[in-house]
């Protein structure tokens, strides 16, 4: 009886002590990196770096936790960007072709302007001497009625009849008399079979600019650009993007099928086929899944290329997807769409960082921790600064910038082994507890019928 009491009371006191224990420690994680701040405030911000996603555990990236000089866990969340707007504004700017032989001069336009009060263009006239039939390969954007910076330009292209593959110049100018080379990009009109190959998207650093000269080269074969669309810079433009590759590899018995495996739980919104060889192009469609016990999803589908016309080589661009934190990508080339070549391309996978925000409550240094095997964690994330970080901004109370330094081990591999979680172990400790108790009691009554029975005995 003594024995059944002793381990009930031993048991108790585990069963305590794992409730104390449940607070998860530095040690609970296997890397940590320090954050350092840009200066003193409330809240402070850094972009999650890549190599956060690669080592955690969990795809919610719920095995994360901030520390504080002291050891303690301060209060973080984690903001996950906005998907990126792809569409742009719709908005067609004024475009006024400009004579081939204005080009053979740069930075120099012989042309008569007439603009309104505004500083509008009413009228642009080139000057005598172009050459009759020439072809067109210079324009004047008149952007001087926005009040926004451009990130970009969508172009109507009529493509010539023998295809073309080229750049496009941008140059900017407030005044029409003195232009700065500000961007440059590929553009194509091209056909094989059944596919078509229209690349008429540039894009550029954000600026705001009244006039944007626009200059195809080379000449022969030059497509007529008919519209000009601008891009408008957002939040998601002006954010830090991170990009990863990985190699492919064919799945067995299946023709025209490849698998890739990511690095990461990075939430990914942009894919891209990356061909080493040039003169490569194939129609291909894109799924992902969690795992292998996981449907494939359809994610996008495009055209890939890398092409080259003489000096110029123009790459495919990336297709815009919804966020996914998948990380088995399945690559499908359409049978029209031509093969993926005995050198296979890579896949590009692009994203925007998670916004890590965390409250700078205690003593520096701080850390990030990340990577851990506890199953029994609920994510440690404080959502309440994500709800009430619109509020607070307007009261100027905006995040500073913080950076992330160099990672070092903390738990090391112990942390991400597999084990029994503190609440299982705590429901195993109660139940034996409340086994013990009823033992306990059992004996007690068995106890109290063997006396009762020798009392009745002796009389």
């Amino acid at each position: 009886m003594k024995r059944l009491i002793l381990s009930l009371l031993f048991l108790l006191t585990a069963t305590a002590t794992v409730q104390a224990a449940e607070t998860p420690t530095q040690q609970d994680f296997a890397r940590m990196m320090p954050l350092m701040l840009s200066d003193s405030g409330a809240l402070h911000e850094t972009p999650l770096p890549t190599e956060v996603y690669a080592a955690v555990e969990r795809r919610d990236l719920g095995d994360l936790a901030v520390f504080n000089g002291a050891g303690e866990i301060i209060p973080f969340t984690l903001l996950q960007p906005a998907p990126v707007k792809a569409a742009a504004t719709g908005q067609k700017l004024p475009l006024f072709p400009l004579g081939s032989p204005a080009q053979k001069q740069p930075g120099n336009i012989a042309m008569q302007v007439r603009t309104d009060e505004h500083g509008a263009i009413v009228t642009l006239n080139t000057a005598s001497g172009t050459v009759s039939g020439a072809p067109i390969t210079g324009y004047i954007v008149d952007a001087s009625a926005l009040d926004r910076r451009i990130s970009g330009f969508d172009v109507g292209l009529t493509p010539a009849a023998q295809g073309f593959v080229g750049t496009l110049r941008v140059e900017t100018s407030d005044d029409l008399l003195e232009w700065r080379q500000h961007g440059s990009g590929a553009v194509a009109t091209l056909s094989s079979g059944n596919l078509l190959l229209n690349r008429n998207r540039i894009d550029f650093p954000p600026i705001q600019a009244r006039y944007f000269r626009l200059s195809l080269c080379p000449e022969q074969g030059v497509p007529r650009i008919d519209s000009v669309t601008p891009r408008f810079e957002t939040f998601q433009t002006a954010q830090r993007r991170e990009t990863a590759r990985y190699l492919l590899a064919q799945v067995k018995g299946k023709n025209g099928e490849y698998l890739a495996q990511s690095g990461g739980y990075m939430p990914v919104d942009r894919l891209r086929l990356d061909f080493p060889a040039e003169n490569s192009l194939a129609g291909v469609t894109i799924l992902s899944r969690q795992d292998d016990k996981s449907p494939w999803i359809e994610r996008g589908c495009g055209t890939f290329y890398r092409l080259r016309r003489d000096a110029t080589v123009i790459e495919s661009g990336a297709v815009e997807i919804a966020p996914t934190a998948d990380r088995q990508w399945l690559i499908r080339v359409h049978p029209t769409g031509g093969g993926l070549g005995s050198r296979l391309p890579q896949l590009e996978v692009g994203w925007q960082p998670h916004r890590l925000i965390f409250a700078a409550r205690g003593e520096a240094p701080f850390r990030l921790a990340y990577g851990s095997a506890r199953t029994d964690n609920d994510t440690l994330h404080d959502d309440s600064i994500a709800a009430s970080l619109a509020d607070w901004e307007k009261q100027q109370i905006r995040p500073l910038p913080a950076k992330a330094g160099p990672s070092v081990e903390s738990g090391g591999k112990q942390a991400l082994k597999p084990r029994i979680s503190a609440t299982t172990w705590r429901k195993v400790l109660l139940w034996s507890v409340l086994s013990l108790g009823v033992m306990l009691l059992a004996g007690m009554v068995w106890r109290l019928v063997k006396e009762m029975g020798l009392s009745d005995a002796q009389k």
